[in-house]
């Protein structure tokens, strides 16, 4: 089961700041968990019922916007400042999942996200 991860109030996407967004993928034991070979996205959409291919904004390991650094089993958002400038919604969801060398795809987080001015 994902981390429910609420990314409103505080922790909203600032229009025109550049955002990030690290999550840990750590065992039951709290040791990194090796994410070498693994490649991931993390979307964001009106709804989690709609297509992944109408989301609003699609952050990838393949568009340097999804940054995976294996040994220590972080995942890494990353947005330029000129990118949450452009977003043109104030509250969506989001779903992070990654997809191993086999193709076995694991949901790592999910939520609700929101942009605010700054």
């Amino acid at each position: 089961m994902p981390l429910y991860l609420d990314l409103t109030d505080a922790d909203s996407i600032l229009k025109g700041e550049t955002f990030t967004l690290e999550l840990a993928c750590v065992d039951s034991a709290g040791a990194a968990i090796d994410l070498t070979g693994y490649t991931g996205e993390a979307l964001i959409k009106r709804s989690f019922e709609d297509a992944d291919d109408d989301a609003l904004l699609s952050l990838t390991t393949g568009n340097g916007r999804l940054i995976i650094t294996p040994a220590s089993g972080l995942v890494m958002w990353y947005l330029t400042d000129d990118e949450t400038a452009a977003l043109d919604f104030s509250t969506a969801v989001h779903v992070t999942r990654l997809i191993s060398a086999d193709g076995d795809t694991t949901y790592i987080a999910d939520g609700t996200v929101q942009v605010q001015a700054r």
